[in-house]
């Protein structure tokens, strides 16, 4: 729904990746543990919000439901050396330069195939947010700037309320798109 709400704002056709969970033995540790898979689409206008939010959402379970498509970053990147990623990390952000980092970011497009929205929803926060006579009222899930991502979403629920964080690169006004889509 909320990506079908952000592209209802954009036109054409627009490259939306996600963050999916990676873990297999079902913990809910806050780590790193993610896969991901992306899609395509262009909003149709003659189409209700609802319509566009079922069509993208059967586009991503086309993906989920496929084990090679769900996988893939995992088993892709579990293949390099973390130093060797960090590196092609750095390559992309133009603070290193070598030619095996050149090659591995052109082969895999860091810094040029750039998301349109890249979106991560940790859902749930399994974490206490009551602490003897406190309690933590809003959790905050800021995503990581990355280079393959243009409009970065961030999401997390705790104590029933859905915080979103955003680090824009379009020229898009976050508060007004989804602020006619926000109920408390």
């Amino acid at each position: 729904y909320i990506t079908a709400v952000m592209l209802s704002h954009m036109a054409g056709r627009r490259s939306v990746g996600y963050a999916v969970n990676g873990r297999q033995d079902g913990n809910r540790a806050m780590g790193d543990q993610a896969t991901g898979i992306s899609i395509d689409y262009a909003y149709d206008v003659r189409k209700s919000l609802a319509d566009n939010a079922r069509r993208i959402h059967r586009l991503m379970r086309s993906k989920l439901d496929d084990p090679m498509r769900k996988w893939f970053v995992l088993h892709f990147m579990g293949t390099f050396d973390g130093t060797l990623l960090d590196a092609v990390d750095l390559q992309a952000a133009g603070a290193y330069t070598s030619p095996l980092t050149r090659s591995l970011a052109d082969i895999t497009g860091y810094g040029r195939k750039k998301k349109d929205l890249s979106i991560t929803n940790l859902t749930v926060a399994d974490i206490d947010t009551s602490y003897g006579g406190y309690t933590v009222e809003r959790v905050s899930f800021i995503p990581p700037a990355v280079s393959y991502g243009k409009n970065i979403i961030g999401m997390v629920t705790a104590n029933g309320r859905m915080t979103v964080a955003v680090h824009c690169c379009e020229d898009m006004d976050i508060k007004s798109i989804m602020t006619p889509h926000i109920s408390q």
